[in-house]
């Protein structure tokens, strides 16, 4: 199983189902629901002050709530009638969204502005598309990478990682790492996130999946899946990969 970069998430920009067309010259303010700071400085400010400077009659309002609550307020605003104009969501949100109705086909609007949607990935491309239709224009996609301490790696004669490494040449390397002060580890060979980006990686390079083939249930029971967990799970075992309640409590 060799490890590589994978696209690992993508956040998108949707247009909530019950915007009202407005007239082109009248004034039009644009609620925008996110759960990212728009404070000054931050890159939805910036966003915002460069999109109201190219269209003067539109001003944008953002609306920030934080992201324990983001998806349950903003569904909340939908099903009583003052959903913001354009919400930020995860891409998986759409396969629920759609289907209730909470957003709005673009492709009329995108063919109509003539926009080329293949400057996009074909990855990303898809991940917007649902039934037919699309709905959302993708803000920003994540790439998910190993990151290493060279520092740790010389102190330990470790070499450094090479294009083409193995997971067996991961675990190695990892185990290699490990310091220890009589029997407390002060120096870890691997730490992953224990939110869900830290083994969804794992679960693409290892030709497996969250959900099954037919997209009909979990895929986290078939062998492939199983293999992951296991290989996680072992290194927490070994002392290789700190257990979650530890994990828990590094830094970002």
């Amino acid at each position: 199983m060799r490890l590589g970069r994978l696209t690992r998430g993508l956040i998108v920009l949707a247009l909530v189902l019950s915007v009202l067309v407005t007239p082109a010259l009248a004034a039009t303010k644009i609620q925008v629901a996110s759960w990212w700071s728009f404070e000054g400085g931050s890159s939805l400010d910036a966003f915002k002050q460069a999109f109201e400077a190219q269209h003067p009659d539109i001003e944008i309002e953002y609306v920030q709530i934080p992201s324990s609550e983001y998806y349950t307020k903003v569904l909340t605003m939908v099903a009583g009638g003052t959903p913001p104009d354009v919400a930020m969501l995860g891409m998986d949100k759409l396969g629920t969204w759609v289907p209730r109705g909470a957003l709005q086909d673009l492709t009329p609007y995108i063919e109509e502005a003539g926009l080329d949607l293949d400057v996009f990935f074909p990855a990303v491309q898809e991940a917007v598309q649902h039934m037919g239709g699309i709905y959302a224009m993708p803000r920003d996609a994540t790439t998910s990478v190993v990151a290493y301490n060279k520092t740790l790696f010389d102190q330990a004669g470790v070499p450094y990682p090479e294009a083409g490494w193995t997971k067996e040449d991961f675990l190695n390397t990892a185990r290699a790492l490990v310091q220890k002060e009589g029997t407390q580890t002060t120096v870890f060979g691997y730490a992953f996130d224990t939110f869900s980006d830290g083994f969804i990686d794992w679960l693409y390079v290892n030709k497996a999946s969250v959900i099954n083939p037919d997209a009909t249930g979990s895929g986290l029971h078939l062998p492939n899946a199983v293999e992951v967990l296991e290989f996680l799970q072992g290194m927490v075992k070994e002392g290789i990969a700190p257990a979650p309640a530890l994990t828990q409590t590094f830094s970002n």
